[in-house]
């Protein structure tokens, strides 16, 4: 695990120079703190890296409901850009191209389709997998996943203490070897990075990552 923050007006300064939104913005500095490290330890593949990002499908009419409605959209996170701007711009369209694929295909659609396959089906996949450590032969659809949710513009207490800082923490999806979760409290954004130990090493040196690809990326 390692943990970092970065100013929220910085990445928002960005945001409005390049048109684009917040999570973009994240996702190319994630991109590229990703890339770099891989280049310090053998260099990025030639192919680029796919970030799956959650992304809430609640309705309006289930908004204040209990449970979670979450669904996930890959992105190419254009690690084989060399420039930065070309890099967020990329990942932008992108993230516009994936939200156009959800809003044709509807938010329940993949749920709905896993709903008709039957649970014996299920079982049988499951214990072949146990036995034969399928998934671990299969290529991951994705390699990194890149979760960021809004919180409160407000200082939270407790017990009469002022909450000083809201490091976001998020699980490891099979087959992927980093999660970074970021959320937001008051004006700066913090960063949980969590990593699987046999794929990603020195996970401690992600954080200078990041800082590194936000002052490149005000550059550019």
């Amino acid at each position: 695990m390692a943990f970092t923050q970065v100013a929220l007006e910085d990445v928002k300064a960005i945001k409005d120079a390049a048109g684009v939104t917040v999570n973009d913005v994240i996702l190319a500095l994630c991109a590229s703190a990703v890339r770099g490290h891989l280049d310090d330890h053998g260099g990025h593949p030639e192919e680029s890296l796919v970030a799956a990002v959650p992304v809430s499908v609640r309705t309006e009419d289930q908004r204040g409901t209990m449970g979670n409605r979450l669904s996930a959209m890959l992105v190419d996170l254009a690690t084989t850009v060399d420039d930065p701007a070309a890099r967020l711009r990329t990942i932008a369209a992108g993230t516009g191209a994936a939200k156009e694929q959800d809003r044709v295909l509807g938010p329940d659609t993949v749920s709905q389709l896993a709903g008709l396959t039957p649970p014996a089906v299920l079982a049988a996949i499951g214990g072949l997998e146990s036995r034969f450590d399928l998934l671990a032969r299969i290529p991951p659809v994705c390699n990194v996943v890149v979760s960021n949710f809004p919180g409160p513009s407000f200082p939270l207490y407790c017990a009469g203490a002022r909450m000083a800082a809201a490091y976001p923490m998020g699980p490891l999806a099979l087959g992927t070897g980093v999660n970074i979760t970021v959320q937001s409290y008051l004006d700066t954004l913090w960063f949980g990075i969590v990593t699987c130990p046999d794929m990603v090493p020195e996970p401690a040196a992600l954080p200078d990552r990041l800082d590194d690809a936000l002052g490149e990326l005000a550059k550019a």
